[in-house]
């Protein structure tokens, strides 16, 4: 604890002007953690304050003074050292601070562009991601719709169109799977897009192989049910004109359910519908029953071979229709996937739409903060630097303009005739010492 007399430090109360300052120090040589602490106590000894909870040493007290004094030697030590160098020298060593301030504040500069620069370039990079996450987001809808006309027209040109998109789709997944590779919530987004599209290109591949069997099926449809009727009306008139009512008749009621079945099966491949496809089947099933009925009935050799023929047609027809069935079925599956997929692919796209939005606004602060933070760097390097430039041309020129105002005094008294002068600056080794000692040649001369 620090006692209330002085005296316990060696020092009389005559001399506290002299220990507070000291003592300030002390206090500063226990808490500060600055490579300065002589300079920062020195100046501070007049306001820091004793406390009663500090204990302090006259060896503390020694090196205390000690630090307090070694900043203003050293200062002193520089000041002679650079008057001894010669003008030439201190203007070189100034107008080379202000040079090396001057490149370092460029340097600083180059720097923070760089990284400025870095900033936009991601950020370009990233705009550029999300410009091709919208274009696919769009392909996705063309890729779509041209499916839609495709199922409802059958045209081949809207199916090399999806197809087209399809492929454009997967292409662009592929770069920016290419690009977002330091991002894995990223990659496993287009991972799974890939996946999606992919198996909407092998559903659609499905889809437009089904559509050409079904084409060729139906081409069978409407080649054997026309070759039926043709010889039910055959076995018709043949039996009026033979007076066989009864197996004209017959061969009505067989024709009458042949169309029928005909019938639901064109709305059932219109509409798709299950049950126009039951009516169907259940006419046919009709149609062949009674076809059967009337051969068992039948004597004329003609209509026993066209009956034959048509009961042929009529199964025919039944396993065509049976298989038209399956394929639509199996195609209509594959479109249901594709609109399932379609609707996944685009809920996708907006996902991956969102992170590169977060990510681009991310890069956005981060560039406004960049280009601030640049700004306050670069305007305080400046500033430090034109106030450094200021203070050391003005150091150096009241420097020498001191020395040389001594000289031009030294002369104006010599030439007055003042010859008890005492002339400042011998000992300096450059050209204001020279002429000093040059003004006390003079002046011993003229004394002399």
């Amino acid at each position: 604890m620090i006692s209330d007399d002085p005296k316990a430090l060696g020092h009389s109360r005559s001399d506290i002007s002299i220990w507070l300052p000291y003592a300030s120090c002390i206090f500063h040589e226990h808490t500060a953690e600055q490579p300065f602490r002589g300079v920062s106590c020195c100046l501070a000894g007049n306001f820091v304050g004793l406390t009663e909870h500090q204990e302090f040493s006259n060896t503390d007290l020694g090196n205390a003074q000690r630090r307090c004094m070694e900043g203003p030697r050293m200062s002193r030590i520089m000041t002679r050292r650079f008057q001894g160098l010669s003008i030439k020298k201190q203007i070189g060593i100034g107008v080379g601070s202000v040079v090396l301030l001057l490149i370092a504040i460029s340097v600083l500069s180059i720097v923070m562009t760089v990284q400025i620069s870095r900033v936009f370039d991601r950020y370009s990079g990233t705009a550029h991601q999300a410009a091709l996450v919208s274009a696919v987001e769009m392909d996705a809808f063309e890729a779509r719709l041209a499916v839609m006309n495709y199922a409802t027209s059958e045209d081949d040109t809207h199916r090399d169109a999806a197809l087209e998109t399809i492929r454009s789709m997967l292409e662009k997944e592929t770069e920016i799977q290419a690009q977002y590779g330091d991002d894995p919530e990223v990659v496993e987004a287009v991972g799974a897009l890939r996946q999606d599209l992919e198996k909407y290109r092998e559903h659609f591949d499905a889809y437009v192989g089904l559509q050409a069997e079904r084409h060729k099926v139906v081409a069978v449809l409407s080649s054997v049910g026309p070759k039926a009727r043709k010889s039910l009306s055959v076995v018709m008139v043949s039996a009026r004109d033979d007076g066989d009512s009864m197996a004209g008749y017959a061969a009505g009621v067989v024709q009458q359910n042949l169309l029928l079945g005909r019938f639901y099966m064109e709305r059932f491949l219109l509409q798709n519908a299950e049950r126009a496809f039951l009516e169907s089947r259940n006419f046919l099933v009709i149609a062949r029953e009674k076809s059967e009925a009337l051969l068992s009935e039948l004597e004329n050799p003609a209509r026993i071979k066209l009956t034959e023929k048509v009961i042929a047609d009529i199964s025919a027809y039944r396993e065509a229709a049976e298989q038209v069935r399956q394929i639509i079925l199996e195609r209509n599956g594959h479109f249901d996937e594709m609109g399932v997929l379609g609707s996944k692919i685009v809920s996708d796209l907006e996902d991956l739409q969102s992170v590169t939005s977060e990510r681009e606004s991310v890069l956005e602060r981060e560039a406004s903060d960049a280009t601030e933070f640049v700004l306050i760097v670069v305007a305080v390097a400046g500033l430090i630097g034109f106030v450094s430039a200021v203070v050391l041309g003005a150091w150096i020129g009241r420097f020498l303009s001191n020395g040389m105002n001594h000289s031009i005094s030294a002369m104006t008294d010599l030439a007055d005739g003042n010859l008890e002068i005492e002339i400042s600056g011998q000992d300096l080794p450059n050209e204001l010492g020279r002429m000093a000692r040059a003004l006390v040649v003079f002046r011993d001369n003229a004394l002399e």
